[in-house]
């Protein structure tokens, strides 16, 4: 899915997302009395040239219980991998103001597969 983000189809990731927060409002709606409804989520998009290659930043906020949470999600094109992290202005240094910097600087040196659930690290 990510891969899409780097041929400029964000529709493909919204959706995934919307679903994604579809999922988890009916699995709490379930365990209780009350029927919760997906949050609206608007997303911004901003494409990178990292020092390894292509990162796309996407971020997007969602209100839940009234208390808005603000994410950023920065992918690699060279390397599967997700760095995210959320703003927050109450502190000096959130997760959210370094995630672009964590995605760029992300080096690999070690490589795992899991089979039959097991985690082994390849050779």
């Amino acid at each position: 899915m990510y891969r899409y983000l780097f041929a400029g189809k964000t529709s493909a990731y919204e959706e995934h997302m919307k679903q994604s927060f579809a999922n988890t409002a009916n699995m709490l709606s379930s365990h209780s009395s009350s029927t919760l409804n997906p949050p609206k989520v608007d997303f911004k998009y901003q494409h990178y040239n990292g020092t390894d290659g292509n990162i796309t930043e996407v971020q997007y906020s969602y209100t839940y219980n009234g208390k808005k949470t603000n994410i950023i999600q920065c992918y690699r094109e060279d390397i599967p991998y997700l760095v995210t992290g959320a703003f927050d202005d109450s502190v000096d240094l959130s997760s959210g103001k370094i995630a672009l910097w964590v995605a760029n600087s992300l080096k690999v040196t070690e490589h795992f597969t899991i089979k039959d659930n097991i985690i082994r690290k390849e050779d």
